[in-house]
């Protein structure tokens, strides 16, 4: 009995199991490396399509900034054409209620005030 466990161990039964679980691993391995291959191809590929996503959400967000600052900027340029248009009107406003107007004088400085005003409104417009 002995001997025939001897042999089952030295060439017999282990041997051709272990032949057969050889072929058996490789065979398991021809078909898991593909897979495993797709799989890693697919994880990249969805990595790469996040990173792609966060730098267009990025740059959408850093546009809306600029816009928003670009729009403020224009809105502080409006405020102050509005406010130098209302002080030149208070200025004009100012000359012709002078006394000096009552006698229908005109100086030479209103002359040049009004002139200015006039050319500005025809640069706004």
């Amino acid at each position: 009995m002995i001997g025939s466990i001897v042999g089952w161990f030295t060439g017999g039964g282990l041997t051709t199991i272990w032949n057969n679980l050889k072929w058996v691993l490789l065979a398991l391995i021809i078909i898991a490396l593909p897979i495993s291959g797709y799989e890693y191809r697919d994880m990249k590929a969805k990595k790469e399509t996040a990173e792609l996503q966060e730098k267009y959400y990025a740059d959408i967000i850093q546009k809306d900034h600029e816009k928003d600052e670009i729009a403020q900027d224009f809105e502080r340029l409006k405020q102050e054409n509005q406010k130098l248009k209302l002080d030149q009107g208070k200025k004009i406003d100012n000359e012709i209620k002078a006394s000096i107007y009552n006698e229908c004088i005109l100086p030479s400085s209103g002359v040049q005030l009004l002139n200015d005003y006039i050319r500005q409104v025809n640069k706004t417009n």
